[in-house]
């Protein structure tokens, strides 16, 4: 759909409101893609073909102690920070460059394989790359990159609070051989997506010398010892 100086002009609250509608309508999708690509690496690590993935920082962040100065600041960095810097490089740049190469169809999905690639996850790589096709056909919908950069945010923040749901159940977080299977049955969008915004904080100086998780991850090491 071409751009139009209308859509363009959309305010912070108009772009707030009108992703919610976006939000909810596409996110059965990536859930019904995270689910699938969890149960394909789950069957590959039963055959041997990938190996089992460690324990991620971000479980271990929630699962030993939940300090609310540390989930406050990762929730700044998931639902503020990680949504527009990446839609301003992705959807603003490289989706924009690739479109004025090729065609629309094209550019979306070459910029959601390069935003899936840049979290280098590959347990969320499938759902990263529907997720980036999305926000760019988002963007292209709308006109106003502020359109994707709610998009993103109201993602985050909700796989975030899933997240933190989750380190409440009964269910554990941090088991050892079956990594896969157990953290995306679960919540096949929450530990993959805000994981990878917490990866994306580590390129953003933090005091002390810190960067991104190492930074949260420490403040619960400190608190709970």
């Amino acid at each position: 759909m071409p751009v139009d100086s209308t859509a363009s002009a959309l305010t912070l609250w108009q772009s707030l409101t009108q992703a919610i509608p976006h939000f909810i309508r596409y996110l059965p999708i990536i859930w019904i893609v995270s689910f699938a690509w969890s149960k394909l690496l789950a069957e590959l690590l039963r055959r041997g073909f990938i190996e089992d993935f460690p324990p991620q920082e971000l479980i271990k962040l929630f699962t030993n102690g939940g300090d609310l100065t540390a989930i406050a600041l990762l929730a700044v960095i998931a639902v503020v920070l990680a949504p527009l810097v990446e839609e301003i490089i992705f959807r603003g740049g490289i989706y924009r460059f690739f479109k004025s190469q090729s065609t629309v169809l094209p550019a979306q999905i070459i910029s959601g394989a390069l935003f899936a690639l840049m979290h280098g996850n590959l347990m969320s790589f499938l759902p990263l790359v529907v997720v980036g096709i999305i926000l760019a056909r988002v963007y292209e919908s709308s006109g106003n990159i502020l359109m994707p950069i709610c998009f993103h945010a109201y993602f985050n923040g909700f796989s975030l609070l899933m997240l933190l749901i989750m380190s409440k159940s009964p269910f554990p977080l941090i088991e050892s051989s079956d990594m896969v299977h157990r953290t995306c049955r679960y919540n096949p969008v929450a530990l993959a997506i805000i994981y990878n915004s917490c990866l994306n904080a580590d390129k953003i100086k933090l005091p002390s010398g810190y960067h991104g998780c190492a930074f949260v991850a420490d403040i619960i090491d400190k608190r709970s010892g």
